[in-house]
């Protein structure tokens, strides 16, 4: 439900890219990072947390299978330096929110 509301959502338009697919698997990763960074921190370590959030929401809440057909339909339409761009943004985005998420959480125990 989550992803279908981003999907519907008039942000800021950029012709033939995917920017709501990149926004919720961002987001989805950040969520990830979040929670990884409370189950390496949490004692006990809260594996229902882990899975009902990590495998259920997150799954659920990202699109590995929307991005790679916007991928293939950007490459299919010519336009084979958007859907590198896609690709880039996609890892740096998704990576560096992952980790965001785990610092944040991580740091704010600590202090």
């Amino acid at each position: 439900m989550v992803r279908f509301g981003i999907s519907r959502q008039e942000l800021i338009h950029i012709p033939s890219f995917p920017l709501n697919t990149l926004i919720s698997n961002v987001a989805a990763c950040l969520i990830l990072g979040l929670v990884t960074g409370y189950g390496l921190s949490a004692k006990p370590n809260s594996d229902f947390l882990k899975y009902f959030v990590a495998i259920g929401f997150c799954g659920g809440f990202s699109t590995f299978s929307t991005f790679t057909l916007d991928t293939f339909q950007q490459y299919q339409q010519g336009m084979t330096i958007a859907a590198i761009m896609n690709i880039m943004l996609s890892l740096v985005l998704c990576f560096g929110a992952l980790l965001f998420g785990m610092f944040i959480f991580k740091s704010t125990l600590h202090t």
